[in-house]
């Protein structure tokens, strides 16, 4: 027999709130079963569900591209659901390979920030910390917006 758990139990182990898992439900992510008392039961194939929304999450997938991604699972297979998902996960490769590479540069630029030891030397480099960041966050914000 599968095992099923409570919302409180499944929440313990998705490592995710209940309100949280409710909002899943109201977005039609998930779809838990109801017992006779309304109460929602959660199984293996919830359970799934619910890590890989979290991974999802992690990976910065916005709310519609889940919705898209976990209906194109929900269906059966065909050229036109192969094609959906190729292109989706395609253009997020590419949207995660530019806010890695943002990343590098931020850690690179603040890598190479002089952090002053005392108020004297903060002061006296201060003028060339300030145009250091300005440069580095035009050069963010160009490429955010090509």
């Amino acid at each position: 027999m599968e095992s099923t758990w409570t919302i409180k139990e499944i929440a313990q182990r998705v490592h995710l709130s209940e309100d949280t898992i409710r909002y899943y439900e109201k977005e039609k992510l998930l779809f838990p079963k109801r017992d006779i008392n309304n109460y929602r039961i959660y199984g293996e194939n919830e359970f799934a569900r619910l890590k890989y929304i979290s991974v999802m999450k992690y990976a910065h997938f916005s709310l519609k591209e889940m919705k898209e991604l976990l209906k194109l699972f929900d269906q059966p297979v065909s050229l036109e659901c192969d094609q959906r998902s190729r292109k989706l996960l395609a253009d997020k490769i590419l949207s995660l390979e530019t806010a890695i590479r943002h990343y590098q540069m931020i850690i690179e630029s603040m890598n190479s920030l002089p952090i002053p030891e005392t108020y004297e030397e903060c002061e006296s480099n201060f003028e060339q910390m300030k145009t250091e960041l300005l440069l580095f966050t035009d050069t963010i914000f160009k490429d955010l917006h090509h």
